[in-house]
């Protein structure tokens, strides 16, 4: 992840760039910290960004969900329960670093950044976040939500337009 744009989310030690994200990003950002850390992973993933989307849902979020019916409540413990690997591991010690990110999350982050300055905003929101965790290809979250028997496409479709 050594590109000049996906690099600039970072500072050069690693530090993630929190002046880069609105504060409702930030938060979620810390509760995927908190859903890696609760699931046992050793690394922040899409599926814990997710999960930090729903928990800490700003009026974006919230708007997806109404729109699409769809409980924060239940998806957060659906997608929990799926990525729960307490069993097998102990708790991690991770951070807002990008030694601490995974590949896919980094891509992730940095077309949350092109999106975000393709509509003309300095910082990633809430809502760049969650049209690039869906939309990005292979996307783990879109696949889980699938065979949770939810209609993909039109989820895809109504996060265009936040």
């Amino acid at each position: 992840m050594a590109n000049g744009r996906a690099a600039s989310l970072f500072h050069a030690e690693g530090r993630l760039r929190q002046e880069c994200f609105s504060l409702p990003a930030l938060r979620a950002l810390r509760a995927a910290v908190d859903a890696a850390i609760r699931t046992c992973w050793p690394s922040i993933r899409s599926p814990h960004l997710f999960i930090g989307l729903l928990e800490e849902a700003d009026e974006p979020i919230a708007q997806w969900l109404e729109r699409n019916q769809l409980q924060a409540s239940q998806l957060r413990q659906t997608f929990l329960e799926l990525f729960d690997m307490s069993h097998e591991l102990t708790p991690p010690q991770l951070q807002l670093h990008r030694s601490y990110f995974s590949e896919h999350l980094l891509q992730i982050l940095e077309q949350a950044q092109q999106r975000a300055q393709q509509r003309g905003d300095a910082l990633v929101t809430t809502a760049d976040l969650l049209a690039t965790v869906l939309t990005s290809e292979p996307s783990v979250i879109a696949e889980c939500l699938r065979r949770e028997g939810y209609d993909v496409a039109p989820l895809r479709e109504s996060v265009q337009n936040l």
